[in-house]
């Protein structure tokens, strides 16, 4: 018997595509994962990306230039106290960003000053690895002209930039009263105060 089966019949072959109709949905099939593909690089963007801790970073995850870290919320939340640079200021963190805070209508000596180390001393004590509570001044600006957030600063309750005044250790800076008229009346109360009973510098700095 011959292996020759003969001409296959037309109508056995099943139904057939044209070519230019299988190139066409080729192309579409590309079109579309190419858009896709587009559309996922858009998302992921190539400018400054802002976290929710405040700081603002590029593309590649380092900090933008000219931009300083700061807290996401300083208004609500407590801070952890890293160090106390003086009478009026101090390092903090909020546990992902660090900043600096500058108590806002406080005026300590400087550490070369009369009672400048006292100060910083009983500031020290107070906060130096505790949790403060931070709120921003009423009318003031954000930051002091060092860059450094201008803040009210209390512990269990007690207003610090008051107490600190209070007890002599820190003059009321009159010149920043405008950052918070309310808190100003209280500051210029805790000065004469403290002067009144000639506590801290106003008896040792006479």
């Amino acid at each position: 018997m011959s292996g020759d089966l003969g001409p296959v019949h037309p109508s056995r072959r099943g139904p057939t595509v044209p070519s230019s109709v299988t190139w066409i949905v080729v192309g579409l099939l590309l079109a579309a994962v190419a858009g896709a593909w587009l559309l996922g690089s858009e998302d992921r963007g190539s400018g400054p990306e802002t976290f929710a801790t405040g700081e603002r970073r590029d593309s590649t995850g380092d900090a933008a230039d000219g931009v300083e870290a700061t807290p996401a919320d300083t208004a609500s939340s407590t801070f952890v106290v890293l160090r106390v640079d003086d009478g009026d200021s101090f390092d903090a963190s909020d546990g992902a960003v660090e900043f600096t805070v500058r108590m806002a209508q406080v005026d300590a000596p400087e550490l070369d000053e009369c009672f400048g180390r006292d100060a910083k001393d009983w500031l020290s004590e107070r906060i130096l690895g505790e949790l403060v509570r931070l709120e921003e001044t009423a009318t003031g600006p954000e930051r002091d002209e060092f860059g450094r957030l201008l803040r009210q600063v209390s512990r269990r309750s007690t207003n610090l930039n008051v107490e600190i005044v209070r007890l002599g250790y820190a003059r009321h800076g009159s010149f920043f009263a405008n950052e918070d008229v309310d808190l100003a009346v209280q500051m210029a109360a805790a000065q004469d105060e403290a002067e009144a009973h000639a506590r801290g510098l106003w008896n040792a700095c006479s």
